[in-house]
């Protein structure tokens, strides 16, 4: 839940640059140099076109050096998506495509093949995130330093309320899952920042081929459930252990979206497995929602075909789910899903 500080500082910022979003139209309407209604269009123009440039620009800075960090520190990036571009690992290979989240949000994935180094990697990660919109606010200065014309003016001013935004969501304000609540360590962050760090030493050693059952740290340190823990239990056959974790993840909320989604995904299989009619029917929606062509979500909708009767369908899926198997940078849990499948898909 977002905390009250959190609700007074959104609240604060949204009256500012409401604020400020109109003084600048409005003060560019009468510093115009052109004449005529057109001028309404032109200060409109300029004030939304300066937003999405400063926004753009932000977003591959901050992402860029989240990035660049990272690899100085030791990381080996998996996945980069910035400005509307997701540069993603499929296999050992790079592929590139159009992602809309990554124009909005942007996104760096990353392993570390040093268990030990991985708490320092993703502090240092997370000092380049603040590295790139200092750096994005700097730009913006420099520009009205060399050039104070009419279409810098609003360049500057969009500049700083992007920014402005950037700053108060990810660092003033403790939202779940943003780079200031890790960074500054705020309650939720520590633990946010625990959970990371676990997600990275488990998914490091998945990259170097070990399965989900040699992966998974087990100490205090790092006692909280992640969707890798859904799995341990499932790899070990304790269905009901397994059902607890999930039940217990999907009230975390700590816990990201993709780690809710990949555990009602194993709590769908699992139904299919027990055939459990009534949860099958009053999911079945939500499972066609979220269910992608990934190992995991074809390994479900085996399970579901089978459970239905399909079993010509389940064989054409096999064949999929064998060919998503190879295109995982994460072999040990490429093995980890080929275990599951041999172990409960008949």
């Amino acid at each position: 839940m977002k905390s009250k500080k959190s609700k007074i500082l959104a609240l604060i910022y949204l009256t500012l640059s409401g604020a400020l979003a109109i003084f600048v139209f409005v003060n560019g309407l009468f510093s115009s140099p052109y004449k005529g209604a057109i001028n309404v269009f032109i200060a409109l123009g300029f004030t939304v076109a300066a937003t999405v440039i400063w926004y753009l620009v932000h977003n591959l800075l901050h992402e860029g050096f989240h990035c660049l960090f990272a690899l100085l520190a030791g990381a080996k990036i998996l996945e980069f998506g910035a400005i509307g571009v997701l540069i993603y690992t499929k296999g050992r290979k790079r592929k590139i495509k159009f992602d809309l989240r990554s124009g909005y949000a942007g996104r760096v994935g990353f392993v570390c093949n040093n268990p030990k180094n991985v708490p320092k990697t993703l502090f240092v990660a997370l000092v380049g995130g603040l590295f790139g919109t200092v750096l994005t606010f700097a730009i913006i200065i420099l520009i009205y330093a060399l050039n104070k014309s009419y279409f810098t003016y609003y360049l500057v001013l969009m500049g700083i309320f992007v920014v402005l935004y950037m700053f108060i969501v990810n660092y003033a304000c403790d939202f779940p899952f943003t780079d200031g609540s890790m960074l500054f360590m705020t309650a939720r962050g520590k633990k946010e920042f625990t959970r990371a760090v676990k997600l990275i030493i488990t998914e490091g050693m998945l990259y170097n081929g070990y399965t989900v059952f040699a992966s998974i740290p087990r100490n205090d340190t790092y006692d909280m459930v992640t969707y890798y823990d859904v799995l341990f239990a499932l790899e070990q056959g304790d269905i009901k252990s397994a059902k607890t974790l999930i039940a217990q993840l999907e009230k975390d909320e700590k816990a990201g979206d993709n780690e809710v989604i990949a555990a009602f995904m194993e709590r769908f299989f699992i139904a299919c497995i027990e055939k459990d009619k009534d949860y099958i029917s009053n999911n079945k929606q939500r499972f066609d929602d979220v269910s992608g062509g990934d190992a995991q979500g074809l390994r479900v909708q085996i399970a579901y075909r089978n459970f239905t009767g399909e079993s010509d369908w389940a064989d054409l899926l096999k064949k999929s789910f064998e060919k998503a198997l190879n295109q995982t940078p994460l072999k040990g849990l490429s093995i980890t899903q080929m275990l599951l499948m041999e172990k409960y898909v008949k």
